[in-house]
Order: structure tokens, then C-alpha cells, then sequence
């Protein structure tokens, strides 16, 4: 686990369910030709300028036991590392040609915010974007220092079984 000064938390290899979780969201959606009921859970969410993408609750994507399994660890984590007692389902995201996140808060959803990340390593290498992006804490009234947008943000690539951690009142 490693950890910034500005609270952001990044936990590699997080979990023991990350290759059966991708493993049976390969078996339901891997084969786009193959027509099956299962396929349709996403709601298409669309909100012009800031949000497109394809979202649903954990439990609908995947099977009841590994949803149990890894909102098991994850609140475990949780609790051991952020003194949380209580975490609401968390919901899947999926991100296909066309899709983005603008900048945003999370601050409506509790004290944390939450990314994890399922995406195979060969899909990220392909990727354009996917990436976690957070503004970094600065002193605006600071207008001496040239800042450049390294310095502004910092990003996290999504790299498989990868949760990352932060302040939902951060612009993400």
C-alpha cells in the first residue's frame, strides 16, 4: 500500500477474487456476437459534457459469491485501514470507445471514494485515458509559481486488481 500526503491511497494486487471476478465478466460479455440475456444489465449513462459511460450495482454483473467475496475484503480493508464500519454496494463501470468522466466530485457519497480496477493489462496498454486523475492540494492564492498540469493532477493508471483510495471532496 502506498500513500500520499494528500490522503491518496493505492493498494496493489488487492484482491484474491481480481482473476475470478474477470474471469466471469469475460464469460458474459467476452463474446459481443454471442446474443444473451445476460448481457443486458448497463445502464447507459449519459449526461452531455460530463459523464458517458456504462454503469450497474456489483451485483448485477457478477455472480452472488464472488460479489460477497470481494465486498468481504473490501470492507475488511476497509474497516482495518480507514476505520469505516459500513460501505454501500458499490456500482461497476465500464468504459467503451466514446466514454469519459469529466472532472468531478464524489463528496455526496460518503468519506471515501473508491476505484478499482479489473482491466487487463493488455487492454490498459492500448487504452487512451484510463487512468484515475486527482487534483493535487495547492496554495491558489500562490500566483508567483507557474504550475503546468503535472503539477495539478495526479494520475493513477488502472492497472488490474488495483484499488485506489481518496478524499471524495478532491476533483477527480
Amino acid at each position: 500500500m502506498s500513500q500520499t500526503d494528500s490522503g491518496l491511497i493505492v493498494v496493489s494486487n488487492f484482491s484474491r477474487t481480481a482473476r475470478s471476478l474477470r474471469a466471469s465478466f469475460d464469460e458474459r460479455f467476452g463474446e459481443p456476437l454471442k446474443a444473451s440475456s445476460k448481457r443486458f444489465v448497463w445502464d447507459y449513462w449519459n449526461i452531455p459534457g460530463q459523464y458517458t459511460l456504462l454503469r450497474a450495482p456489483l451485483s448485477s454483473i457478477f455472480p452472488a459469491k464472488a460479489s460477497s467475496q470481494f465486498l468481504d475484503e473490501l470492507s475488511a480493508w476497509s474497516q482495518d485501514n480507514l476505520g469505516m464500519t459500513t460501505l454501500s454496494e458499490p456500482w461497476v463501470s465500464c468504459y467503451v470507445e466514446g466514454c469519459e468522466q469529466r472532472f468531478h466530485t464524489d463528496a455526496a457519497h460518503g468519506p471515501w471514494a473508491f476505484v478499482y480496477s479489473l482491466t487487463p493489462s493488455i487492454f490498459f496498454r492500448k487504452a487512451q485515458g484510463g487512468f484515475t486523475r486527482i487534483a493535487k492540494d495547492f496554495a491558489a492564492s500562490d500566483i508567483s509559481t507557474p504550475r503546468e498540469e503535472p503539477d495539478l493532477f495526479t494520475d493513477v493508471d488502472s492497472a488490474f486488481n488495483r484499488l485506489v483510495v481518496f478524499d471524495p471532496r478532491q476533483v477527480v
